[in-house]
């Protein structure tokens, strides 16, 4: 197991209408007629929110620089799980992935921010067992053989949350749930200003760094 040293939503301005995205489950679900890849085609999936959205094209180029192939699938305002409608759930997309054959051997998970409304409001006794099996939901749905990469997510005005999802994450990295976190929540702490152009969402400058540093996390044979 590779470590990385460590370390939306209803959040204000979340679940807004989605511009268009990578992909959403509906859109891969039809694609499998059409896909002519073989699962494990891919070396890299990463399944995200509106910041994998957005950066898409310097993501893209970021990882081909690296010589991995990478299918990149980012919707504005998703959350790990939303039933009230699947286009925003990280667990219906992965479902969708892998129905339409999409596979790799490492997937990379950037969703959280969206998540953490759910956790300061939730009627439970312990935050962070519900943070932790929130996000058991989505890693049940990804094959334990592959390597699980979580980006930790940022998000100012629900710090408390974030922390207790941030411990979540820990914990299972430590129970090897989890191969790897990208520790963007503590890099980013001392950046508001510079990095963000609200309280979770990134300008240039903080894009390119939110990019190098889930790039330069990715865990090598």
């Amino acid at each position: 197991m590779v470590v990385v040293a460590a370390t939306g939503p209803m959040a204000a301005g979340a679940l807004e209408p989605a511009p268009a995205s990578i992909q959403g489950p509906a859109e891969v679900a039809a694609m499998a007629t059409r896909l002519e890849r073989p699962a494990l085609a891919y070396d890299i999936v990463m399944v995200g929110d509106s910041l994998t959205s957005t950066a898409r094209a310097p993501l893209t180029e970021a990882f081909r620089a690296t010589g991995w192939s990478t299918y990149l699938d980012g919707r504005a305002s998703r959350s790990i799980s939303y039933p009230a409608d699947t286009r925003y759930s990280g667990v219906d997309t992965v479902r969708a992935l892998h129905a339409a054959g999409i596979d790799a051997d490492t997937w990379v998970v950037a969703l959280g921010a969206n998540d953490l409304f759910f956790i300061e409001t939730c009627e439970c006794p312990d935050q962070s067992a519900f943070a932790t099996e929130r996000i058991r939901l989505i890693l049940a749905e990804i094959d334990r053989a592959r390597s699980v990469v979580w980006v930790v997510p940022q998000h100012f005005e629900y710090s408390q949350p974030a922390t207790v999802f941030d411990g979540a994450l820990a914990s299972l990295l430590a129970t090897g749930e989890i191969d790897a976190v990208v520790p963007w929540r503590t890099v980013s702490a001392d950046h508001r200003r510079d990095w963000f152009s609200d309280e979770v969402h990134l300008t240039d400058i903080g894009t390119r760094a939110w990019i190098d540093l889930i790039v330069g996390s990715i865990p090598t044979a």
